[in-house]
């Protein structure tokens, strides 16, 4: 039995008042009570940081670190160091400032962790802003992988925050968020742990609610050259620091220089998206040789069909691919607009969140 084994949850906060008190509380709520809140403010100038030192006030299980702005990479690795100083029996996980933990989430805990796994992920749901309405909660098949390359895409599109990671993992393998990175640093995170884990538990029980929040980073993105680098360097990092971990079991980490690649292939096909022309990509291209040669030493048989197409479009005619990226940037435009108006956001609402939110 895991009696005795604690849950830190690391969430990291900035300018998150509107959502944060819903998000603890769906944390302290859970029947599984040995379960540590470590927030991390990292620099927010509105009221986070007071309603975090509320709650840390009223309950003991909730601590409160403070730094100045360095970003959400940043945070979680301040979060993981804190938290690793415990009990090497300890699992840790993350969960956004404007997301929340499903209700009784918590209730197999003590089955999920007993033989101690390295990882154990969960099902997710998204949810409208105001929490009232749901999508459909996408399936899970409950059952235990090896980890390793073959194992990387078993939780794919589901957000890293529902899955519990081994502190004495964690300690063994020094896994921690690419510095600076605030778009994709999640999904290399899973990734790099999902390679290095000895056994991967995956559960079919929802523990993560994804809040639809127009406001989030995410939604604000950049595209192009203005967003892609920093996830293509993320990913070149992320296979420098794996190489030394390659093994017969695991396989080869050369996954990294392909999500670099495809990466490098889709920033080419958003700058087109955008009306920017041949030769400034060829100039960044130029200015940014790393970045060129993840896409130059790409082998088309190590891509899914759809980046084959993506692959054959890119090197069989440039103009092509360039005309091709024009007439979809236009239908994005215009899709945009349409989507602006109250008619259609309604519409649009009503078939993302078909179903009343039973899981709160």
């Amino acid at each position: 039995m895991i009696a005795d084994t604690t849950i830190h949850v690391i969430i990291p906060v900035y300018n998150a008042e509107e959502y944060i008190a819903q998000t603890m509380d769906s944390v302290l709520n859970q029947p599984y009570k040995n379960i540590h809140i470590v927030c991390v403010n990292d620099g927010s100038t509105d009221r986070s940081i007071d309603i975090l030192c509320s709650y840390a006030q009223r309950y003991a299980n909730v601590h409160v670190l403070q730094q100045e702005n360095a970003g959400v990479s940043a945070a979680r690795n301040t979060g993981i160091e804190y938290v690793l100083g415990g009990g090497t029996d300890d699992y840790l996980t993350f969960l956004d400032a404007d997301d929340l933990w499903a209700k009784n989430a918590s209730m197999c805990f003590m089955e999920d962790l007993a033989d101690h796994p390295d990882c154990v992920a969960y099902r997710y749901v998204r949810c409208s802003e105001d929490l009232k309405k749901a999508a459909e909660a996408p399936g899970l098949a409950a059952r235990e992988l090896p980890g390793g390359k073959n194992s990387l895409w078993c939780h794919y599109d589901y957000p890293f925050g529902a899955v519990l990671y081994s502190c004495q993992f964690l300690k063994t393998y020094p896994v921690r968020f690419v510095d600076k990175l605030c778009y994709a640093e999640d999904s290399i995170f899973k990734f790099t742990c999902f390679y290095l884990a000895e056994r991967i538990r995956l559960v079919d029980r929802v523990l993560y609610c994804y809040r639809i929040n127009e406001a989030s980073a995410m939604h604000k993105r950049k595209y192009g050259t203005d967003y892609m680098p920093p996830i293509i360097r993320g990913y070149l990092r992320t296979a420098e620091f794996l190489q030394p971990y390659e093994n017969e079991q695991r396989g080869s980490s050369k996954f990294c220089n392909i999500m670099a690649g495809v990466h490098a292939m889709e920033m080419a096909e958003e700058h087109y998206r955008l009306f920017r022309s041949a030769r400034s990509l060829e100039q960044f291209l130029q200015e940014n040789p790393d970045i060129a040669e993840s896409i130059r030493l790409l082998d088309r048989k190590d891509l899914s069909a759809n980046h084959q197409q993506l692959y054959d479009q890119y090197h069989s005619s440039p103009l092509r691919f360039r005309l091709r990226c024009h007439l979809g940037g236009l239908k994005q435009e215009a899709t945009d607009h349409l989507k602006k108006l109250p008619l259609i956001m309604n519409t649009q609402n009503k078939k993302r969140f078909p179903m009343p939110n039973e899981y709160l």
